[in-house]
């Protein structure tokens, strides 16, 4: 009897190409300083570079009682020393998550019984570490560097200790602390761990400057860890895991999984300045200049998307209503469907973008919005009435918090606010409701039945989306007790199913759709086992 599985999402074909993160751990060290009180012979800074260690040389896993010890998988830092690591993908902020960045160490929880076997030894809730304490800050460029807040912030080598089996991208349950594993076994305590690897956790909204007050930072490449007392040893760095799309057109997007439709030559690549030139003409059919994200995005989830845009003219044909340049997010399936007008206002539906309206010689000024349409057409939107100059540089940042009907945003200019698009600015609301969202997209609209227009012309730069990670992540599949099974990590608000098929054609049911509250997952096939079958899971969100 063979049995064949097929890993795949039969819902939408959530397939991450380009998007998956590269490289999640730090790539290089940029400088270090041992200080005083360091640990002889561990200064090799190559140990902080890529993955922590799961094993040492002698084949004994890194686990939370026996932690990474050897001079090539830890460094050592004393009082007044540090280390500085750069990525080469940026660790990004992800709004209303858990986490954004993980650093990790050799502390570890103290055994109380010794003389037990090893699978029976327990914590006594205590962790033993060098009682290090330790200044964390985050930089963009390597250059400007701002310190997370020490109040949130926790020290770097103390909780969590590392267990080298879990996922070094997924932050521990931030509610635990060192008294929830007292008595536990090693089983238990990774019960605990939910599949995480440990190590103590960062949200870059913890970022302030030297006066203490707080800086936004969608995201950083450079991650310094400073001594203050006593000394630490470190084994590694870790960006938290979620959907990625980090695009600075260095090189050809069309190699990077980006798309077009539509009027194609809208759209072109300049490989010499870095950057996607873009004409925004409503005289042509809708065409987009896209990139699928992976997953699909509702009402239920978190995400942001920030860019720099340049524009070089943006005009409205006389005697016409201005029309809007836009880039955000859309539902390709319908936006590509020939009924779609976006400036009829009743013909669009599921987007998320930020769109600029220039001045008509109608008596409308030029404005920048947040615009969100939801499943059913509806729309919200926060706008100011300013307009985008010429040849100025401009970055534009928008989000989503979860469980919310809105969409934000904010435009700089020399790091300073430009227009905030939120509360403070004027919004316009017809009660949107849910929207299901899968592609990123520079869109050029069709100002057809609208009798609106606009000719724009302008270049899009260093394009960053954040999102909630895939709804299935490290599948595994296996034959457990005669049953075919499969697990997974799984995402709140998500239903889930195990389909079968004999000729990846037709597909059945291999169980009942399961609704989750996110992390493992595991589905089996209650039906009795047949010669030869593919399997998938089937993810719909909720």
């Amino acid at each position: 009897m063979r049995k064949k599985i097929l890993l795949s999402l039969a819902a939408a074909s959530l397939v991450l190409t380009s998007i998956a993160r590269a490289n999640p751990y730090a790539a290089a060290v940029v400088n270090y300083n041992p200080g005083v009180g360091y640990a002889s012979g561990y200064t090799n800074t190559s140990a902080v570079v890529g993955p922590p260690s799961t094993a040492d040389s002698y084949g004994d896993a890194v686990d939370p009682f026996d932690p990474p010890w050897q001079t090539n998988q830890i460094l050592s830092i004393g009082a007044g020393g540090w280390v500085t690591v750069e990525f080469d993908q940026p660790i990004v902020h992800y709004p209303n998550t858990t986490r954004d960045f993980i650093i990790f160490g050799n502390s570890f929880f103290d055994v109380t019984n010794f003389d037990a076997s090893f699978d029976l030894w327990s914590a006594d809730g205590e962790v033993v570490d060098d009682g290090g304490q330790t200044q964390v800050s985050v930089s963009r460029d390597g250059v400007t560097f701002y310190a997370l807040n020490s109040a949130l912030a926790p020290a770097a080598d103390a909780l969590y200790p590392t267990d080298g089996s879990g996922n070094f991208q997924l932050p521990v349950d931030l509610a635990l602390s060192p008294t929830n594993f007292a008595g536990l076994t090693l089983a238990q305590i990774r019960l605990l761990y939910n599949g995480s690897a440990g190590g103590a956790s960062y949200d870059l909204t913890w970022a302030q400057d030297a006066g203490g007050n707080p800086v936004v930072l969608q995201d950083v490449r450079f991650v310094r860890v400073a001594v203050l007392t006593n000394r630490i040893e470190l084994a590694g760095f870790a960006a938290v895991d979620g959907t990625v799309l980090a695009e600075n057109f260095s090189n050809s997007p069309a190699l990077d999984g980006w798309q077009a439709f539509g009027d194609t030559n809208l759209f072109s690549w300049d490989p010499t300045n870095q950057g996607l030139d873009v004409t925004w003409d409503s005289s042509q059919t809708n065409s987009y200049f896209y990139h699928p994200l992976g997953t699909i995005l509702t009402s239920n989830d978190a995400f942001s998307l920030t860019f720099d845009l340049v524009l070089n003219d943006a005009t409205v044909l006389p005697e016409t209503y201005q029309f809007e340049l836009a880039l955000g997010l859309l539902n390709l399936g319908e936006a590509t469907n020939a009924g779609f007008l976006r400036g009829t206002g009743d013909n669009s539906t599921n987007e998320a973008e930020f769109n600029y309206f220039p001045a008509d010689s109608l008596g409308d000024g030029s404005s920048l919005d947040a615009t969100l349409i939801d499943s059913e057409g509806l729309f919200s939107f926060f706008w100011d009435d300013v307009p985008l100059v010429d040849g100025m540089s401009y970055h534009v940042s928008i989000q989503h918090a979860a469980g919310t009907s809105l969409l934000t945003g904010e435009v700089f200019t020399n790091g300073q606010v430009y227009a905030a698009l939120d509360l403070t600015s004027q919004f316009y609301g017809e009660g949107t409701g849910d929207f299901r969202l899968d592609t990123l997209a520079i869109e050029s609209y069709s100002g057809a039945a609208s009798g609106s227009s606009i000719l724009a012309h302008g270049v899009v730069k260093n394009l960053f989306l954040t999102a909630p990670p895939p709804p299935v992540a490290y599948l595994r599949g296996a034959l457990t007790n005669g049953s075919w099974q499969v697990q997974f990590w799984s995402r709140t608000n998500w239903n889930y199913a195990l389909e079968k098929s004999s000729n990846l054609q037709t597909w059945s049911p291999a169980g009942a759709s399961v609704p989750s509250g996110g992390g493992l997952l595991i589905l089996a096939d209650t039906n009795a086992l047949e010669e030869r079958e593919f399997y998938r899971v089937s993810a719909n969100p909720q």
